[in-house]
């Protein structure tokens, strides 16, 4: 019986600041102003993510590169291969940052929001690798035409 009255003592000397702090003034909003071309490109973007999810991933577009030397070609194969490198942790909960916020979920809701984002970032990677993989080959192709490295 003791510790219910202390512990309802506690809890009511943590609220009563906060109620104190609610009746004095009102609270006042500092997000800055959102420009609406910023709001135009979002609704773009999540748009086209909608479209994307819902017809599967649109046929990647293949650019043959002209005009450029062959250590230029050499570079931007490479950059785009180790940019292809996944370094993420395989399993789900291998990732500490999943980790992270299922613990902090425990005590906080909205870390819980943290886990299907990181899904649907997996999910886009992964719809961008055909793109990244036809511009690998296109680069491959012109270095084949220009004969590059061949001795």
């Amino acid at each position: 019986m003791c510790l219910r009255v202390l512990s309802i003592i506690i809890g009511m000397s943590l609220i009563m600041p906060v109620a104190h702090a609610l009746d004095a003034e009102p609270p006042v909003s500092t997000l800055d102003a959102i420009e609406p071309v910023q709001v135009k490109q979002f609704v773009k973007e999540r748009a086209q993510d909608a479209h994307d999810l819902a017809l599967g991933n649109p046929a990647p577009q293949v650019v043959m590169p002209t005009n450029l030397d062959c250590a230029t070609l050499y570079n931007r194969r490479v950059a785009l291969m180790r940019g292809q490198v996944d370094q993420n942790p395989t399993d789900f909960m291998g990732d500490p940052r999943v980790r992270t916020s299922a613990l902090l979920g425990t005590v906080w809701m909205p870390a819980f929001a943290y886990l299907p984002f990181r899904t649907v970032q997996q999910f886009r990677a992964q719809q961008k690798r055909p793109q990244v993989q036809a511009d690998i080959d296109a680069l491959r192709a012109a270095s084949a035409a220009l004969r590059c490295f061949e001795h």
